[in-house]
């Protein structure tokens, strides 16, 4: 089964927006930046099948999460449906995953090291790596990632043209037809290793735990269980900064009334660390 021929012509249709977004700059207080996605994206073949990935939420596509189905003619006259799930750098970048001489990306476990001694898959290599092909018909799959719970993706990025090592948290079926993203970060620290779901522990947790972020109406609302020292940013898709201020209240509300509708991204920042959720303007 020729594989790469069928899934690289799918691939640019995935990735046609890359080359439409504008590059933003990004930087953090901690060395580790998280961030949970929240509610869990879902891809499937019947629904949304495709995920553009920014791991430093900067505004630029790093990595390109996809589901989905083709069949191969085997023998030449045989029609053979399969499903994959795949992942993929920006192909305008040397961003790289990290895989084998299969283009398999590695199914890293918790704590698992995220560094240069991996293998590096970037477009050089391959334009995708699969993170499963299942062929229903003969029950017959291949890849680290079919059946498998809470399991790390290996990216190696560029940023402002330094490289960062950072971690995805997937689940993903056992026939290869869907995927489940549920946290990402990535190492503020140039040319640092980072431990596969590794986060800003205490940090996280003290504020995840505390925390209610929020959107109703045009309105981003933020409600804290205790008081907390920091600032509280705002931006959008692009990185652009919205509002920022310092954070001297347990309940905060942000006017988006002159904001259009969209993905925004709201930073609760300390210096221990910082805690970052997406919500949707309507």
């Amino acid at each position: 089964m020729d594989k790469n021929s069928t899934l690289n012509k799918k691939l640019k249709s995935y990735s046609a927006l890359a080359g439409t977004l504008i590059a933003a700059g990004s930087t953090a207080d901690a060395q580790i930046v998280y961030t949970n996605v929240n509610p869990d994206v879902t891809l499937t073949l019947a629904g949304t099948a495709t995920y553009n990935l920014d791991l430093d939420n900067g505004g630029v596509i790093d990595f390109i999460l996809a589901t989905g189905s083709d069949t191969y003619m085997y023998n030449g006259t045989f029609p053979v449906p399969y499903n994959y799930a795949i992942v993929a750098p920006n192909p305008v970048t040397t961003n790289a995953i990290s895989g084998d001489a299969d283009n398999n990306a590695i199914a890293h476990s918790l704590n698992d090291p995220i560094d240069n001694n991996l293998t590096w898959n970037d477009q050089s290599v391959s334009p995708i790596q699969y993170l499963g092909v299942t062929i229903p018909l003969i029950s017959y799959t291949v890849g680290n990632f079919p059946g498998t719970t809470d399991k790390y993706i290996g990216f190696k990025f560029d940023l402002a043209g330094q490289t960062h090592y950072g971690w995805a948290r997937v689940d993903v079926s056992a026939l290869s037809n869907q995927i489940v993203l549920k946290d990402y970060a990535y190492d503020a620290t140039p040319n640092t290793p980072i431990p596969a779901g590794a986060t800003v522990t205490s940090i996280f947790e003290n504020l995840a735990n505390n925390t209610n972020i929020f959107a109703t109406d045009n309105v981003i609302n933020v409600q804290l269980n205790k008081p907390t020292v920091g600032t509280l940013v705002v931006t959008d898709a692009l990185g652009k900064e919205i509002a920022k201020e310092t954070i001297n209240n347990t309940n905060i509300a942000i006017s988006m009334k002159e904001q259009s509708a969209g993905v925004y991204f709201v930073t609760i920042r300390q210096e221990e660390g910082s805690y970052t959720k997406k919500v949707m303007i309507k």
